[in-house]
This record gives structure tokens, C-alpha cells and sequence, in this order.
């Protein structure tokens, strides 16, 4: 009797092909708004420099985000609840990484 196969690898949650089961919150709130989950050190990024530290305020971004239908109500609310409401430059890299982010969404295929 040989030894048992080794169990399937389980798959990355922060991949596209993720099972959603698999996803937190924020993934699915990431992968509706920026179209695929943020890793740990973008997401650290993103709530730091563009929140204040808020993980709420990112997961409420996110969710207006996810509702816009148009890139014009996407820079709208990021304008909006970043910008205005945290007082950050669209100039910065945390800024323009998830402008980016947001932005490749609303691109065509």
C-alpha cells in the first residue's frame, strides 16, 4: 500500500480564478469596483495613503465604485471620497495606482 496523493493545491484567493467561496469581503468589493482583488500590499497601500487608515472608508469607496456604471461616476466619487473627503493629491502614487485600477474596469476588452 503506497502513500496517500498529496492534497490538490488550493487555489491563490487573490487570483481571477479564484473560487468565490474563497474571497473576503474586500476581495469581492475589490474584484466588483477595480476588477480583481488587490493584494495584501496594494490594499495596505490604498487604505494607508488614500484613507487614512480606513478599512471601512476603502470598503465604502468600493462599494459606491462598484455601483458607478460610467468612468465619469467612477472619478466622480473618487473625487469625491478621496480626494475632497481625505484630502489627498490625485498626483500620488497610491492615487494614480488606484485611478488605474479603477479605470482598467471601464476599459473595453
Amino acid at each position: 500500500i503506497g502513500a496517500p496523493p498529496p492534497p490538490p493545491p488550493r487555489p491563490d484567493p487573490a487570483s481571477d480564478a479564484a473560487p468565490e467561496a474563497l474571497l473576503t469581503g474586500l476581495d469581492r468589493l475589490e474584484r466588483a469596483a477595480l476588477g480583481r482583488p488587490a493584494d495584501d500590499a496594494r490594499r495596505a497601500v490604498f487604505v494607508t495613503d488614500l484613507f487614512g487608515g480606513s478599512e471601512a472608508a476603502y470598503g465604502e469607496t468600493l462599494v459606491a465604485l462598484a455601483r458607478a456604471a460610467s468612468w465619469t461616476e467612477a472619478t466622480d466619487t473618487i473625487a469625491r471620497d478621496i480626494f475632497r473627503r481625505h484630502r489627498v493629491s490625485p498626483l500620488s502614487d497610491a492615487a494614480v495606482a488606484f485611478m488605474d485600477a479603477v479605470e482598467a474596469r471601464f476599459r473595453p476588452l
